[in-house]
Protein backbone atom coordinates (compact mmCIF):
# COMPACT_ATOMS: atom_id res chain seq x y z
CA UNK A 1 0.00 0.00 0.00
CA UNK A 2 1.38 3.16 -1.08
CA UNK A 3 0.73 6.77 0.85
CA UNK A 4 -1.00 9.42 -0.60
CA UNK A 5 0.08 12.12 -3.09
CA UNK A 6 -0.69 14.88 -0.74
CA UNK A 7 1.27 13.74 2.28
CA UNK A 8 4.76 12.65 0.12
CA UNK A 9 4.11 16.63 -1.14
CA UNK A 10 4.12 17.73 1.95
CA UNK A 11 7.05 15.85 3.31
CA UNK A 12 8.86 17.23 0.20
CA UNK A 13 8.01 20.93 0.99
CA UNK A 14 9.01 20.38 4.88
CA UNK A 15 12.44 18.58 3.96
CA UNK A 16 13.15 20.96 0.95
CA UNK A 17 12.33 24.34 3.43
CA UNK A 18 14.52 22.54 6.18
CA UNK A 19 17.68 21.90 3.60
CA UNK A 20 17.57 25.52 2.19
CA UNK A 21 16.72 27.12 5.33
CA UNK A 22 20.24 25.15 6.98
CA UNK A 23 22.11 25.99 3.65
CA UNK A 24 21.15 30.02 3.50
CA UNK A 25 22.33 29.84 7.59
CA UNK A 26 25.30 27.99 6.25
CA UNK A 27 25.95 30.89 3.98
CA UNK A 28 25.06 33.72 5.86
CA UNK A 29 27.08 32.49 9.11
CA UNK A 30 29.77 31.22 7.45
CA UNK A 31 30.73 34.63 6.19
CA UNK A 32 30.76 34.05 3.19
CA UNK A 33 32.17 37.09 0.92
CA UNK A 34 29.72 38.40 -1.48
CA UNK A 35 30.00 40.53 -4.21
CA UNK A 36 26.78 40.83 -5.64
CA UNK A 37 24.89 40.06 -2.20
CA UNK A 38 21.37 38.31 -3.82
CA UNK A 39 22.22 36.80 -6.31
CA UNK A 40 25.71 35.00 -5.59
CA UNK A 41 23.50 34.58 -2.01
CA UNK A 42 20.55 32.34 -3.83
CA UNK A 43 23.36 30.60 -6.06
CA UNK A 44 25.18 29.59 -3.30
CA UNK A 45 22.57 28.77 -1.36
CA UNK A 46 20.72 26.37 -4.10
CA UNK A 47 24.58 25.30 -4.44
CA UNK A 48 24.87 24.55 -0.75
CA UNK A 49 20.92 22.99 -0.23
CA UNK A 50 21.56 20.90 -3.12
CA UNK A 51 24.81 18.63 -1.36
CA UNK A 52 23.22 18.84 1.99
CA UNK A 53 19.65 17.31 0.28
CA UNK A 54 21.53 15.09 -1.49
CA UNK A 55 23.73 13.94 1.93
CA UNK A 56 20.62 14.17 3.70
CA UNK A 57 18.31 11.89 1.40
CA UNK A 58 21.17 9.27 1.05
CA UNK A 59 22.01 8.89 5.12
CA UNK A 60 17.96 8.83 5.43
CA UNK A 61 17.34 6.52 2.70
CA UNK A 62 20.61 3.97 3.34
CA UNK A 63 20.97 4.51 7.02
CA UNK A 64 17.30 5.31 8.65
CA UNK A 65 15.14 2.60 6.24
CA UNK A 66 13.93 5.17 4.68
CA UNK A 67 12.81 7.84 7.35
CA UNK A 68 13.10 11.63 6.79
CA UNK A 69 12.33 14.11 9.19
CA UNK A 70 9.03 14.81 7.31
CA UNK A 71 8.71 11.44 7.17
CA UNK A 72 8.54 10.91 10.67
CA UNK A 73 5.83 13.55 10.78
CA UNK A 74 3.94 11.95 8.21
CA UNK A 75 4.18 8.54 9.23
CA UNK A 76 6.11 7.41 5.87
CA UNK A 77 9.19 6.09 4.44
CA UNK A 78 10.54 5.22 1.42
CA UNK A 79 11.67 1.69 0.41
CA UNK A 80 12.75 -0.93 -2.11
CA UNK A 81 9.15 -2.71 -4.70
CA UNK A 82 10.00 -5.84 -2.55
CA UNK A 83 9.85 -4.19 0.82
CA UNK A 84 13.62 -3.93 1.58
CA UNK A 85 15.75 -1.24 2.52
CA UNK A 86 17.08 0.75 -0.82
CA UNK A 87 20.45 -0.94 -1.93
CA UNK A 88 23.26 1.73 -2.02
CA UNK A 89 23.08 2.62 -5.52
CA UNK A 90 19.25 2.94 -5.16
CA UNK A 91 19.17 5.18 -2.51
CA UNK A 92 21.78 8.02 -4.35
CA UNK A 93 20.20 7.59 -7.61
CA UNK A 94 17.00 8.78 -5.73
CA UNK A 95 18.95 11.19 -3.89
CA UNK A 96 20.27 12.63 -6.60
CA UNK A 97 17.37 12.98 -8.80
CA UNK A 98 15.29 14.61 -5.94
CA UNK A 99 17.67 16.98 -5.19
CA UNK A 100 17.60 18.52 -9.08
CA UNK A 101 14.69 20.74 -9.07
CA UNK A 102 13.65 20.80 -12.65
CA UNK A 103 12.71 17.24 -11.94
CA UNK A 104 10.12 18.07 -9.75
CA UNK A 105 8.22 19.35 -12.60
CA UNK A 106 8.45 16.41 -14.45
CA UNK A 107 7.65 14.40 -11.72
CA UNK A 108 4.20 16.35 -11.16
CA UNK A 109 3.52 16.35 -14.70
CA UNK A 110 4.39 12.45 -15.13
CA UNK A 111 2.05 12.01 -12.00
CA UNK A 112 -1.01 13.99 -13.39
CA UNK A 113 -0.77 12.70 -16.94
CA UNK A 114 -0.53 9.10 -15.58
CA UNK A 115 -2.91 9.42 -12.86
CA UNK A 116 -0.70 7.57 -10.29
CA UNK A 117 0.22 8.05 -6.44
CA UNK A 118 3.81 6.75 -7.93
CA UNK A 119 6.69 9.39 -8.62
CA UNK A 120 9.45 9.27 -11.10
CA UNK A 121 11.96 8.55 -8.85
CA UNK A 122 9.59 5.75 -7.23
CA UNK A 123 9.98 4.12 -10.79
CA UNK A 124 13.60 5.03 -11.65
CA UNK A 125 14.90 3.06 -8.18
CA UNK A 126 12.02 0.59 -8.38
CA UNK A 127 10.64 2.18 -4.79
CA UNK A 128 7.80 3.66 -3.14
CA UNK A 129 6.26 5.11 -0.61
CA UNK A 130 4.66 3.30 2.38
CA UNK A 131 3.50 3.63 5.61
CA UNK A 132 5.40 3.03 8.81
CA UNK A 133 4.13 0.42 11.06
Amino acid sequence: MTTNYEKRFLAYIIDYSLLFGLALVTIVFGQITLQHPIFVLLDATYFVAFFYLVVYKFICYFFFGGITVAGLIFNIKTIGEDGTRLSASAAIIRSLMQAMIPLALVNVAYMLFNRTQQTIYDVATFSTSVPVR
